[in-house]
């Protein structure tokens, strides 16, 4: 399993993820788990080529450290036996841009 970017901020940055026998199925999920929390996090995620590529979007959440699973239903009973890590990063702000203005 692995995933691209490895650090996105939090809610509907798209995540790519690579996976070895999986098969598209209506509840396929991306699954969160922030370090020190007991809670996941499900988004839905697709299987978008045979070639075991997946998408999904980030949950909103917290900026952290969080482990990823792959799921069928959301649910941590059916989780991929591996995980891999994801960074939730705080949101990017422009506090200024120089130059401040040119050609058009």
């Amino acid at each position: 399993l692995s995933v691209h970017p490895v650090a996105a901020p939090e809610m509907g940055s798209i995540l790519k993820l690579r996976a070895e026998n999986i098969f598209q199925s209506n509840d396929l999920a991306c699954l969160f788990q922030l370090d020190g929390d007991v809670d996941y996090l499900s988004t839905p995620a697709s299987l978008t080529s045979m070639l075991g590529e997946v998408e999904c979007a980030t949950p909103s959440s917290r900026s952290g450290m969080s482990k990823l699973w792959l799921t069928i239903g959301g649910h941590h009973s059916g989780k991929s036996s591996e995980s891999i890590m994801f960074e939730f990063l705080d949101h990017v702000s422009v506090t200024s841009m120089n130059p401040s203005s040119g050609p058009m």
